[in-house]
């Protein structure tokens, strides 16, 4: 259970971080921290699926990436891992070197380990895709400095739609609506799984935040109108026209 207290304490201080961006309004960086977040509450969700088993492919991943880490050490091709070789103790660094390491478990040929590299994969397989279409996508452009993130200094003759919607500052910017509609609830979500199972008593504390993030996005001054639905299913929207018409956006399965 070691890696709940792990993950505990990194969402705690992406958390901390989050916060401190978006009240200084600086969303496309809150979004690109909020990154994370989004990561480690399909990663728990997905553990949730299938705890045990999961959870020890998550702890053979280690041991793989020891086994990665040692191959480029061994090798000292980068200046970065000459350092870290120095770094390193004889005794330690033999031990990277001629494979015999035992910092985590031995990984089965036959067992498949973690690809962090497939975050849409885990997010299909516990139901949160929209999520990763849209937030983690949207957090991405930012965090790789995507030729989007930098568009909203664009030469006047290109101003279009896209240049408002990828603005960092912007009130009706994307950035700033996902920095406020999607990170708490990723964030909550998150606190929520932990302490279900680490047994933090934090049912009391996340009720009050879920009713701040609430109060906060229906406030007129905040320019967003929002209101969670339990009739409402996940990843979909309905939107309230003027004309008391309501618009439904439905999420189309991808084969």
């Amino acid at each position: 259970m070691w890696p709940y207290k792990g993950f505990a304490r990194r969402a705690a201080d992406l958390s901390v971080g989050m916060a401190a961006l978006v009240m200084s309004g600086v969303w496309a960086e809150a979004l690109t921290l909020g990154r994370s977040v989004i990561e480690l509450e399909i990663l728990l969700k997905w553990f949730a699926g299938d705890h045990k088993e999961r959870l020890s492919i998550y702890l053979e991943s280690i041991r793989r990436e020891e086994q990665r880490v040692s191959r480029k050490t061994a090798k000292g091709t980068s200046a970065s891992m000459q350092i870290l070789g120095d770094l390193l103790d004889a005794q330690s660094l033999g031990r990277l070197t001629d494979g015999t390491a035992t910092l985590g478990p031995r990984v089965s040929v036959n067992r498949p380990t973690l690809s962090f590299e497939k975050v849409r994969e885990l997010a299909k397989q516990v139901d949160l895709e929209w999520n990763y279409d849209s937030a983690y996508w949207m957090s991405s452009i930012f965090a790789h400095i995507h030729p989007l993130s930098v568009i909203e200094s664009h030469p006047p003759e290109w101003e279009h739609v896209f240049c408002r919607l990828f603005a960092c500052g912007g009130s009706d910017s994307m950035p700033r609506s996902l920095a406020i509609l999607a990170l708490p609830a990723s964030a909550l979500h998150v606190f929520s799984l932990l302490d279900q199972t680490l047994s933090l008593g934090l049912e009391g504390d996340i009720e009050e935040a879920w009713k701040a993030v609430h109060d906060f996005v229906q406030d007129e001054k905040s320019g967003l109108r929002w209101q969670p639905s339990k009739d409402v299913q996940p990843g979909h929207v309905h939107v309230h026209m003027e004309d008391g018409t309501v618009k439904k956006y439905v999420p189309r399965k991808q084969e």
